[in-house]
């Protein structure tokens, strides 16, 4: 045989340059893979802040920073079908294209730590509330820091574990929103995280749009 020659999963000699096309066509569904999980977990995310922080922000401005409780059931309800949804697309995606193997674990992994953490979370935020007894404008500021903290961390792991940098800024930047919506409080912080939180994460999903476009994927 050939020394140049590869041997298949079937014991035939392949073409080198066969083999080649094969591994980059492999290398490129899973580029195209880990693009989508990430532009959906945008998306989905995005969309529940823009809406949810917006009613909060609504709902407060003229009752001295505390939402009414339609603003807090549309806001909890977005949150859990947000959890939900990007732990059944994350797993979904990370399977495009035939992709398996690492890629397709980091994806479901990655879309099951949103439910997760965000759900864990906010039960904890919830909890010392209770327990300590805490109420008006601190509530909302606590909730506000903690889940832009959540969202930046979480962003940040997924650059290092997909090698995107444009998610690691877009996590440090959720975690600047998050101090500054402890400094602004409450509305005026419903407000932050739904226009420059929502609005970033929707902002990233027309970049990586833009990003698969010009690649022709």
């Amino acid at each position: 045989m050939d020394s140049e020659q590869i041997l298949d999963d079937t014991g035939e000699a392949i073409d080198p340059a066969e083999a080649m096309s094969i591994y980059r066509d492999g290398k490129t569904r899973a580029r195209s893979a880990t693009i989508g999980i990430s532009r959906l977990m945008m998306a989905i995310w995005g969309v529940t802040w823009l809406i949810g922080y917006f009613c909060l922000w609504l709902s407060s401005a003229s009752r001295d920073g505390e939402p009414a409780v339609w603003a807090y059931v549309v806001f909890f309800a977005l949150l859990a079908v947000a959890g939900v949804t990007s732990t059944v697309a994350g797993v979904r995606a990370s399977k495009h294209g035939g992709v398996v193997g690492p890629t397709a674990l980091a994806g479901a992994l990655y879309g099951w730590s949103w439910a997760l953490t965000f759900g864990g979370g906010m039960a904890i935020a919830s909890l010392l509330v209770a327990r300590y007894g805490l109420s008006g404008p601190v509530v909302g500021v606590l909730f506000n820091s903690l889940a832009a903290l959540i969202v930046g961390s979480l962003y940040m792991t997924g650059a290092a574990v997909f090698k995107e940098l444009s998610m690691f800024v877009i996590g440090s930047v959720f975690v600047v929103i998050g101090v500054i919506g402890a400094i602004v409080g409450v509305p005026t912080g419903y407000l932050v995280m739904a226009l420059a939180g929502g609005g970033l994460m929707l902002v990233g999903v027309v970049f990586e749009t833009l990003r698969l476009f010009r690649s022709g994927r």
